[in-house]
């Protein structure tokens, strides 16, 4: 095998089809998808303790500018949610450690339905 392969990454992106699905079949909680599926238009309550919820807040917030949904590796997905975990693991009412630890197995359901592979990095 090359050995190239070894410092790549998969890349991926959310299929916008399977985020509406997604959101109509509240997988994220109560996330609305009236005014459109972009960043500045999707409605997210990030204090909705779902571990989806989350995730999608969080990449909202770092392409709200820009308007348009980043491309992203397992690892940059983990290292976004790695950057919150001190306000997950402050509010031990809602979040704390359990609910922190469960990430990076939450990431990969994330991938698994709402995303797609969109190249390598």
């Amino acid at each position: 095998m090359n050995s190239e392969l070894y410092n790549t990454e998969l890349l991926y992106r959310i299929n916008l089809d399977k985020l509406r699905e997604g959101c109509k079949k509240n997988w994220f909680g109560s996330a609305d998808t009236t005014y459109g599926l972009s960043p500045a238009d999707i409605i997210i309550d990030e204090t909705e303790p779902i571990h989806f919820v989350q995730i999608l807040f969080n990449l909202k917030e770092i392409c709200y500018q820009d308007d348009n949904w980043m491309l992203f590796s397992r690892n940059g997905l983990i290292s976004i949610m790695k950057n919150q975990e001190s306000n997950y693991l402050q509010d031990t009412r809602w979040w704390g450690k359990s609910f922190t630890n469960e990430f990076h197995s939450q990431i990969d359901f994330f991938i698994k339905m709402f995303c797609d592979v969109a190249g390598y990095y």
